[in-house]
This record gives C-alpha cells, sequence and structure tokens, in this order.
C-alpha cells in the first residue's frame, strides 16, 4: 500500500527524532489547526513503540509560530522521560523550551476553565534563577503562591500573591487553601520536599495538575499531572508569561483576582505575628524567630538545621529574597547548619550568617566552631536547648496519642564550651536579652554561640491548634 504525505512526513520526523536529527518543518496544513495538530501527534505517537517513555510529539503550527516570532517550526516538546530505554539521553533543541502548540493550547485551557487555581513553588524557583519569572506569572495570573521549605523567597513575604509555606500541619491555612482549589500548577517542585498525600487530598480525581520543571515528574498515585513541561524553568515562564500577554493582552490582565485571597492572607500574617512579643521563659519558638527576622537583613542569610526548629523555621520565617532561608528538607541531614554557615560566610563575607540549631544537632558537628575561631570567620550559632531529640518527640506525641519514648541527653554549659575554644558565647536568662545578644555576637572577631532554653510545649499546643483553623478562601 502506498504511503501517503503525511505517512511519509511522520515517519521521518519519528525517525530524526530518535537518531537526535533536525528536520525541515512539517508541511502547514498538518500543524495549522489544533485538531491537526493533534491527529498529526497520535500518529507519530503511534509509531513510537519501545524506546522513549510518555513521548509527544507535534508542530508548533503557523499561528503559534507568528506570535513566538520563531522562523520555523519546532517539535517534540513535552517528554516525561528524556531517555533512551540504554540510557542514552535524547537531545532537545535550542527552540525547544517545552512548550509547543498542544502544551499552550492545554495550558490557556486549564487557566481559563479553573475557578480556584494556587502555585505550588518547590526549590527549583531558587535554584534555577526562575524566581523573578514566576513573581510575574502570578501577576499575570493574579494566583495566590504557596512555597515549600526549600522554596523560601520565591515571592517576596511582602508580596501579595505570598501565601506563605506549606509543610507544617495538615490543618494549616495553606493546606486547606489547596483543598479549596481545583488546579494546582507545581513550579520547580520536588515530591520530596513534602509528599503530595499531604495536600493532595480532596477530589483527586477533579483537580487538575500542571507539573513545570527543568525535570521529569515523580509519577505519584497523588500527583498525576494533566500537563507536564520539562524546559528550562525561567525561559518555559518566559514563554507563559509571554503567551498569556499575547493571549489576553495586558489590559485584560491578571486573570484572576488575587484581592480574593486576602482574608487568608491577612488570617495568616496575624496568626504568625500572634507571640511574637511573649515574654515568657523559657522562650516560645514564635518568639525567637520574630526577634531573628528583626535582626536579619534581607538579604542575610540563616540556615537552618534539622530538628523541631526546622518545622517553626518553616512556618514562621519568611523571606523577600531566594536564598536567604535554606532548609535541608530533602536528606534531612542533621548536624549540616553549622558547617554549612561557614561555607555561606565564606562565600558572601558582607552578610551576616546565622545558623538555628536544636541541640542535638549542635553537638553532631560542634568540632567545626574550632575552624571558625582559627579563620575568625564572625558566623553566629543559635542553638535551642531542651536536652531531648525534639522532631521524633513531637511525632512520636501526635502518632502515640501525647505519648514518646525515651529522648533525653545532657548538655554542656555553651558559656564554658565557647570559652574553652576561646570564643564568644552566652545561654540567655530571659526573652528580652536575646536581642541584644544577637548584637553582641555579631561584633566579634570570630564564631559566637548563643544557648535558648526553649518551650518546646508548643509544638503539641500548635498541632492541636491547626486542627482546628478553619479555611478562610
Amino acid at each position: 500500500m502506498k504511503k501517503t504525505l503525511k505517512d511519509k512526513i511522520s515517519d521521518k520526523l519519528v525517525n530524526a527524532f530518535l537518531k537526535n536529527k533536525i528536520i525541515s518543518p512539517i508541511p502547514k496544513k498538518f500543524t495549522k489547526k489544533l485538531t491537526e495538530a493533534d491527529k498529526f501527534r497520535k500518529l507519530c505517537e503511534s509509531k513510537i513503540k519501545e524506546p522513549v517513555i510518555g513521548f509527544k510529539v507535534g508542530g508548533t503550527g503557523i499561528p503559534l509560530m507568528h506570535k513566538l516570532k520563531e522562523k520555523e517550526p519546532f517539535y517534540a516538546s513535552i517528554y516525561k522521560r528524556n531517555v533512551l530505554k540504554s540510557g542514552e539521553k535524547v537531545k532537545i533543541n535550542k527552540s525547544t523550551l517545552g512548550i509547543e502548540l498542544e502544551v499552550c493550547y492545554l495550558i490557556k485551557k486549564s487557566y481559563f476553565s479553573s475557578k480556584n487555581p494556587i502555585i505550588l513553588a518547590g526549590n527549583g524557583t531558587v535554584r534555577k534563577r526562575a524566581s523573578n519569572r514566576l513573581r510575574i506569572l502570578a501577576k499575570n495570573l493574579g494566583i495566590g503562591v504557596i512555597n515549600t521549605f526549600m522554596g523560601k523567597g520565591a515571592v517576596s513575604k511582602e508580596d501579595e500573591h505570598c501565601l506563605f509555606t506549606i509543610g507544617l500541619g495538615s490543618g494549616d491555612f495553606n493546606n486547606l487553601a489547596i483543598d479549596e482549589s481545583d488546579l494546582v500548577i507545581a513550579i520547580g517542585y520536588d515530591l520530596v520536599e513534602y509528599s503530595p498525600s499531604a495536600w493532595n487530598r480532596i477530589e483527586k480525581g477533579k483537580k487538575k495538575i500542571i507539573h513545570i520543571d527543568y525535570t521529569p515528574a515523580e509519577i505519584d498515585k497523588d500527583y498525576l499531572p494533566n500537563v507536564e513541561i520539562i524546559a528550562d524553568l525561567a525561559g518555559a515562564l518566559f514563554q507563559l508569561n509571554k503567551e498569556l500577554i499575547s493571549k489576553v493582552s495586558e489590559k485584560n490582565l491578571p486573570l484572576f483576582n488575587i484581592k480574593g485571597r486576602k482574608k487568608l492572607r491577612d488570617a495568616m500574617i496575624d496568626d504568625l505575628e500572634m507571640n511574637n512579643y511573649d515574654e515568657s521563659f523559657p522562650m516560645k519558638p514564635q518568639r525567637v524567630l520574630s526577634d531573628v527576622r528583626k535582626f536579619m537583613e534581607d538579604d542575610d542569610i540563616v540556615l537552618s538545621d534539622v530538628g523541631a526548629h526546622k518545622m517553626w523555621v518553616a512556618r514562621e520565617y519568611n523571606c523577600t529574597i531566594p536564598n536567604t532561608c535554606l532548609i535541608s528538607n530533602g536528606f534531612c541531614t542533621m548536624g549540616f547548619a553549622l558547617p554549612g554557615s561557614i561555607g555561606a560566610k565564606m562565600a558572601f563575607p558582607e552578610k551576616k550568617i546565622l545558623s538555628i540549631n536544636g541541640d542535638a544537632g549542635f553537638l553532631m558537628n560542634v568540632q567545626d566552631l574550632e575552624t571558625a575561631v582559627r579563620y575568625k570567620i564572625n558566623i553566629v550559632a543559635v542553638v535551642w536547648l531542651d536536652g531531648e531529640y525534639g522532631l521524633i518527640k513531637w511525632k512520636q506525641q501526635v502518632h502515640f496519642d501525647g505519648e514518646h519514648s525515651e529522648l533525653r541527653f545532657k548538655n554542656p554549659n555553651f558559656e564554658f564550651l565557647a570559652k574553652s575554644l576561646n570564643m564568644w558565647g552566652k545561654q540567655i536568662k530571659s526573652a528580652n536579652e536575646f536581642l541584644p545578644a544577637l548584637t553582641e555576637a555579631f561584633k566579634q572577631d570570630g564564631p559566637a554561640i548563643i544557648g535558648i532554653p526553649i518551650d518546646y510545649e508548643e509544638n503539641m499546643r500548635l498541632t492541636e491548634r491547626l486542627g482546628k483553623v478553619s479555611a478562610i478562601i
């Protein structure tokens, strides 16, 4: 049987793709309309039997070409896996930023049909320097942005689109906001940051997900993207912004009314500021972090170690600039903050660098203070003192009706510890001593330690309260 022109062209395109070659443009009639582009894509897909998993192909179409000012169509833009089974990587054309006709169409369709969308910003928005493009996209869309622990600062805490950090409690405000959403646009999000089972809980089949990242989505029963864009993150967001403007014009943007989120955002701010001036002692975690936020400039850097304090830092310490609050939340590397702060200070000697540590995590790498003393590196280590493995205790209490195993240990006298290393140290005895201690610590020629007895009874108080939070949408 004689092959049609469409068959010949599709054979040529598929073979070229599999061999990492670029071919001449597809004839206009196969890509001019969405329906025709879709038919052609399906024909190409049918001819890819084994090597490539989840591969979609189709031309841009002439209308989109003109809008993007491309000289010729580009192909093969969506990949769920861009490697062959042999392990060989498939090359992506320079024009293939991750968006082609079908993708643009699906995304626009999702935007315009959605009633209550929300953006989930993960570590990729920070690591791939895409935060500025994200801020523009949020403004164009009028959609609120929730960040993961590692996405802090992707959108400024002062921005009306910022709905702060997700990941502490299932009843926290932003968890409830996702419950109410019908579309989640996950940008730079990695499942290891915060499991989708913890936020994709309501109407899973009806809630659409758009995955935009520089790596393919990890498919999970609770994370099945309707649209997947694998691309340079900043490039993809740039192109999306460009497409939105060309589709609806700037005068019709934003698409959604961000003012509708003001009640929720105000409630979150009030909640976060509830204990900012609490003078009880041992200190409440909220008061400690409020004082740290007052003291540190926007571009100074805070590193949080792993422990119960990490959960409080994630929720209470919010940023205006990316990479100013570093939290180990993938592998959760206990003991990283102190040595990490030395590295941060060497990279940014002009900035104040402060680590927030639990006493257990701090003692894992306390010997690194000697290095900081020897090289006169002015880092400040704030150590939360409770003499227990606080995060383990907290999790056990939640799961076992308030009960927990034996987790106590004894601490050294931190002032004596500092003296033994010929450095400055102080263990505070009232809440009002903390800010003056920070000022003194950063005046030193080398490192400094501040020990703070901490009221971790707040852990369970917060857990009990978050379960009573009502959605304010």
